[in-house]
């Protein structure tokens, strides 16, 4: 197999929304490339082609900085290989190819950090005894709803109590609003009440989030292909929830979410929801991917109150085989594991 740089977006994109059988994440998309592209970072895009010069795998490799001028190279939900294809054989050339050697030398780069996008992510080669499976960057596990279904038997195969709140909103007047910004001067307005829902979010649950810039980045880079959407959930004047969705292939993600305390009667979050997915089904879409969630039952998760809310739309839940890293030197990544361990 042979390891080139793609330069050409159309390539790129034609060899990711046409895998068959596969749910092919935005994370891999060229234009989540071009997000960390306006967040400053060096992106590489490399296609995997067989002897034939046909593309049967991609991986979009991040270059992320570690301490002491090393790097590393990290893959979001990747790589992708073709369907019937050795996944082990893509892996190993990725890792072991001229053009990829020739990156690791000069950047200095200690390992390559990985999301295998489907099953059996490498078969019993030595590049799978190098690896290690460490903590999720992204959620290992996501909740999916396939669109194909009527409305009527959506809402039967909703969890009661879940039908029941979307009603509610419904009937206590919350107004659903949508917004697909189309520029710049459109992108900052959302993005500031983004934030401010999101202030509201992360104070409440003790969660950390990203600086704003980042949420402006991931609109201008999306927003030229028409990949990005904020949903509103209003009520007599007061701005409640605010969702961040992308559109990628055949599906919308629900990626963000802030909201606030105030009028939670109202079941606000449960309306808006509702009428994202009919949105997307009317538009065409085949799958809704709520995104993260944890282990069903397990109260203790740090995703568990977003799981509860997420899986009472019904739905299937689909596990990745999760978060590995492969050192290409090893007395780096060595080095690199004790500081980790020594900061926790």
């Amino acid at each position: 197999m042979q390891i080139v740089q793609c330069q050409n977006k159309e390539k790129w994109e034609d060899f990711l929304l046409h895998q068959s059988g596969e749910h092919i994440s935005f994370l891999q998309s060229w234009q989540w490339g071009e997000m960390y592209e306006k967040e400053g970072r060096q992106v590489y895009r490399f296609l995997v082609q067989n002897e034939a010069s046909v593309a049967v795998g991609a991986a979009l490799c991040v270059l992320l900085p570690l301490p002491y001028g090393r790097a590393f190279l990290f893959s979001p939900r990747g790589p992708i290989c073709a369907p019937g294809v050795d996944s082990g054989e893509v892996y190993t050339a990725l890792s072991t190819s001229a053009v990829v050697q020739d990156i690791i030398r000069n950047e200095r780069v200690v390992f390559w950090r990985f999301e295998p996008a489907a099953d059996a992510p490498f078969s019993a080669t030595n590049f799978s005894q190098r690896c290690h499976r460490v903590s999720d960057v992204e959620p290992s596990r996501t909740h999916l709803l396939d669109l194909t279904h009527t409305e009527e038997e959506l809402l039967a195969a909703m969890k009661m109590r879940t039908r029941y709140n979307v009603r509610l909103a419904v009937k206590k007047g919350v107004e659903m609003r949508f917004h697909a910004p189309k520029n710049s001067a459109e992108i900052a307005p959302l993005v500031e009440q983004f934030w401010q829902l999101l202030g509201e979010t992360s104070a409440r649950h003790g969660i950390r989030q990203h600086p704003k810039e980042h949420y402006i980045a991931i609109c201008e880079a999306l927003v030229s292909q028409g990949m990005i959407e904020f949903g509103q959930a209003w009520h007599e004047g007061d701005l409640l929830i605010m969702n961040m969705m992308v559109r990628y292939g055949d599906t919308v993600t629900y990626l963000h979410a802030g909201s606030t305390r105030h009028k939670t009667n109202l079941k606000a979050a449960y309306g808006l929801q509702w009428e994202t997915i009919r949105r997307a089904k009317v538009a065409g879409f085949r799958w809704y991917d709520f995104y993260g969630i944890g282990p069903e039952g397990d109260s203790t998760h740090r995703l568990a109150t977003v799981t509860d809310f997420k899986i009472g739309f019904c739905g299937t839940s689909v596990d990745y085989p999760g978060t590995f890293e492969f050192p290409f030197s090893r007395f780096w990544y060595r080095l690199y594991v004790l500081a980790k361990r020594l900061r926790s």
